[in-house]
């Protein structure tokens, strides 16, 4: 079980300076989404999604034993989630295994659910060692990350990470074991020339003092995980690493002003959608008739799922005043998710 993580690896950067929006205003946007929603079939904005960043491990113990034992495929997870149907379609996702108790394990084989997902078009999968638990990332841990990279013959590992520094009162690991693991793992991204990760929380410019270090090069593929600080701190960061992928989660539609201001200031060029499933849920959007069921399946059982970056999709849609497609389409391109990650295949991704 994940008990040090008692909230979410994008845990929000507590402030005294946030503003939040008024009520009305904040309702006219999550009604702007709502409706973009709903004037679409959810098969066809299934197809379209693509959920960055989440966590199918996680969402494994949270079911329940008699659904979990059953589970040995990808459509038996979909079904797992959604009531007994497996004919759900995603445009594709990025589970990202990181914590050490979980894929650590024998040396010589793949943890299951890293096995099984070997064999979905619609799966693919990171490595790393977040930094809630760098305190567990030994010598024999790295020597296994290597291991399990070297196991993927199918080119589904397509990034380290989440990988990075946390000094938020949400983490108690000592700041030189952060920086050391996270340089690991850094250097093992170069080596292998794979994208990297980040989970960076209240430690943006000591994030940025590691990757000056290790001369990570300006235009390094970067996912910069669940994003929830202003524009001054974004802007710093596009100044170092220009190319990087923002991901925003669900935490967007809690009506925060100052992370309106940076969605509506970046390009879609530089946005990524992500759920960080099983965590976070949609503020506003669970109304009994405002939603396709498919999007509230699971909050009875306390976690989110990734079809719900369709909600993301559509607030910064409406943030943005631009069609709920071309934020998907955007978040699908070429340019930010296959490019950055280096996903197998053509411009487009397995339907």
């Amino acid at each position: 079980m994940v008990e040090r993580r008692t909230a979410s690896a994008g845990d929000v950067k507590s402030s005294s300076k946030i503003v939040i929006k008024s009520g009305s205003s904040w309702r006219l946007v999550i009604n702007s989404a709502l409706k973009q929603i709903n004037d679409s079939p959810f098969e066809e904005l299934s197809r379209s999604a693509m959920d960055s960043h989440c966590h199918l491990d996680f969402i494994l113990q949270k079911l329940p034993v008699v659904k979990r034992d059953k589970i040995e495929t990808w459509q038996d997870f979909k079904k797992a989630i959604f009531k007994d149907k497996e004919d759900i379609q995603i445009g594709a996702l990025i589970t990202n295994f990181c914590d050490p108790r979980i894929w650590h394990i024998q040396s010589d084989v793949q943890p299951t659910l890293m096995e099984q997902l070997q064999y979905s078009s619609e799966v693919f999968y990171t490595i790393g060692c977040h930094p809630h638990w760098s305190d567990l990332f030994q010598e024999s841990s790295f020597l296994q990350m290597q291991r399990l990279i070297e196991m993927d013959r199918l080119g589904k590992c397509v990034a380290i990470g989440e990988c990075g520094l946390d000094f938020s009162h949400k983490n108690s690991i000592d700041v030189s074991t952060q920086k050391k693991v996270f340089k690991q793992q850094i250097n093992l991204a170069l080596s292998l020339k794979k994208p990297l990760v980040l989970h960076i929380r209240d430690a943006q410019a000591e994030a940025i003092e590691v990757l000056n270090e290790l001369k990570v090069p300006s235009d390094y593929p970067v996912h910069r995980h669940c994003f929830t600080e202003n524009w001054t701190s974004c802007s710093t960061w596009l100044k170092r690493f220009p190319n990087s992928a923002i991901g925003f989660t669900n935490l967007v539609t809690s009506g925060e002003q100052y992370l309106d201001n940076v969605l509506r200031k970046l390009t879609l060029d530089n946005i990524v959608l992500e759920t960080d499933a099983p965590y976070f849920f949609p503020k506003g959007m669970y109304q009994k008739t405002a939603i396709p069921e498919q999007l509230k399946t699971t909050r009875e059982k306390g976690m989110s799922h990734p079809w719900e970056v369709i909600n993301v999709a559509a607030y910064i849609a409406a943030i943005k005043n631009l069609p709920l497609k071309s934020v998907l389409d955007a978040n699908a391109s070429f340019l930010m998710i296959i490019q950055l990650h280096k996903i197998p295949g053509s411009n487009r991704f397995p339907l």
